[in-house]
């Protein structure tokens, strides 16, 4: 035990101080003041999943509601702390998301087996830095780090050979948030040498996921779960996307186009959505599959490909919330600190600067970017400029 608080202190002091400045931060910063905190529906559906709040249905799959569930337990032992009903869940919710950005941060240490100080320093130091580029108050007020981490920890135990553990991780994953799913390919790819392997890994992920949706199901039915689906198939086009970007630069020339409010998010109205939204999903697929093909010509490089995967759901999704950056945390931070070199580091630093645009429209210029006005436009089309210039990678 001395000798592991001996090699790993830098860590255990800057991990320290992350964890008092998230307490800190939940205890002095007002309920509220957090733009687009969705703490308040993950409480609502926790105690009722069947709610329909204003048109706005269980929209996650079953294991996001399961772990909506799970923070009731230690907000109930909270519960006389706070005056409000809701403020132990939240408090709770948020203080178990910077655990998992905590448990991100030390896998990825483990993984990369750092040891010096100076390697600790700088990781840990990345880490702080993008929580903070990010919007701190953001990402404690959503899930998505929950199944960004079980997304990496599959591909850690993938690399590891440890297949069947992997598959369960990314099943347990995919029920959470459904992008992990886009993972899977890539790790048949690599077992295509391996039949048996390859068989064994797609029929351990099919069995926990319908595991956990028959689990889930005394609870949620299953109509309620498929409704989910159903809700993402019904969506516009985000105005945050980059469809909607490039929509948005249309209409700099129009006065025909509009914003409107439906399934949670603002969407674009106006000539050629209608007939443009049929092709979105294609598009994605098909994007998919390049990246497909071509881990299928470098099979070894799975961490790259499995990036790049995540990368362009994002990219050619028809909704791009800026939380849906988060997946890529861990993701970019391995990827350079495995192999750092100088145009590595460009990427992390352009990275930090798209975690830093991510929020700065929805959250302060929305109402420039209702108006069609350029300002906000210009900081949404550079973040999704240099999101697409990743793809380089």
């Amino acid at each position: 035990m001395q000798r592991f608080f001996k090699t790993y202190y830098p860590t255990l002091i800057l991990s320290s101080v992350f964890l008092l400045g998230v307490l800190i931060l939940l205890k002095f910063i007002p309920e509220g003041f957090i733009p687009l905190d969705q703490r308040g529906i993950f409480w609502r559906f926790a105690y009722e999943p069947m709610l329909n709040l204003q048109g706005r249905t269980l929209e996650y799959p079953i294991g996001a509601w399961m772990f909506f569930k799970s923070i009731t337990f230690p907000a109930y032992v909270l519960k006389n702390i706070f005056s409000q009903p809701w403020g132990a869940y939240h408090f709770s919710f948020s203080f178990v998301i910077a655990c998992f950005y905590l448990a991100t941060w030390t896998l990825t240490l483990a993984w990369l087996k750092f040891k010096t100080v100076k390697k600790q320093l700088w990781l840990g130091a990345t880490f702080l830095l993008f929580f903070i580029c990010a919007n701190p108050f953001l990402i404690l007020s959503t899930f998505d780090l929950v199944p960004t981490f079980f997304a990496f920890l599959s591909l850690f135990l993938f690399q590891n050979k440890k297949y069947k553990s992997s598959a369960v991780i990314l099943a347990l994953a995919t029920t959470i948030k459904w992008f992990p799913g886009v993972l899977l390919p890539i790790f048949l790819i690599h077992l295509l040498q391996s039949k048996k392997e390859l068989l064994k890994y797609l029929l351990t992920y099919k069995t926990t996921i319908i595991l956990i949706v028959l689990i889930g199901s005394i609870f949620v039915p299953l109509g309620i779960q498929g409704g989910g689906l159903l809700y993402h198939s019904d969506r516009g086009i985000h105005n945050e996307s980059l469809y909607g970007n490039m929509f948005y630069m249309a209409a700099q020339s129009q006065e025909s186009y509009m914003t409107t409010l439906g399934h949670g998010s603002l969407n674009i109205e106006g000539p050629g959505i209608n007939n443009a939204l049929p092709f979105i999903f294609p598009i994605m697929i098909l994007g998919l599959l390049f990246v497909y093909y071509k881990s299928y010509k470098n099979k070894n490089d799975v961490v790259r490909y499995s990036l790049l995967a995540i990368l362009t759901f994002i990219l050619l999704n028809k909704v791009l919330s800026p939380q849906f950056l988060f997946w890529l945390i861990p993701f970019v931070i391995y990827f350079v600190f495995e192999n750092i070199n100088k145009k590595n580091i460009i990427l992390l630093g352009v990275f930090a600067i798209i975690l830093l645009l991510g929020p700065t429209v929805p959250f302060y210029m929305q109402e420039s970017l209702i108006n069609f006005e350029w300002e906000a436009l210009s900081l949404l089309t550079l973040r999704n400029i240099l999101l697409g210039s990743l793809l380089l990678i």
